[in-house]
């Protein structure tokens, strides 16, 4: 039997981190989602991930990407994946360029700010 592997992902929303925590297990991998920066920062110390996903926030997007920055200098090999919705192309360039991103994702999952009558039914 192999071993299962670990996936840490930074995201703010509660919401968003649960449907990623559900959505996403499989045989092969377990979920592990934080909420804050210090947070995933403390998990990536105490825990063995070979992939962290970061959902970049535009409001705290330079301590993110310093934190993708701390994760590829404590451990280069990890891949590193960024989720934003909408970014600008700078913010993508530096991602890759600056951060070393492995890839990155443009993220669709905020709903339409989560007003219901933009809700799937």
């Amino acid at each position: 039997m192999e071993k299962r592997f670990n996936i840490l992902i930074k995201e703010k929303d509660p919401n968003v981190g649960a449907l990623l925590q559900e959505c996403l297990p499989n045989e092969d991998f377990h979920i592990e989602v934080s909420f804050d920066v210090n947070e995933t920062r403390n998990k990536f110390n105490t825990g063995e991930y070979p992939v962290c996903i970061i959902n970049l926030d535009p409001a705290t997007i330079e301590e993110e990407f310093t934190l993708a920055k701390d994760i590829k200098a404590m451990n280069n090999h990890t891949v590193l994946i960024f989720l934003c919705h909408n970014p600008a192309k700078n913010i993508i360039l530096q991602a890759y360029s600056l951060y070393a991103a492995d890839d990155f994702i443009k993220n669709r999952l905020i709903w339409m700010n989560y007003r219901p009558e933009y809700m799937p039914s």
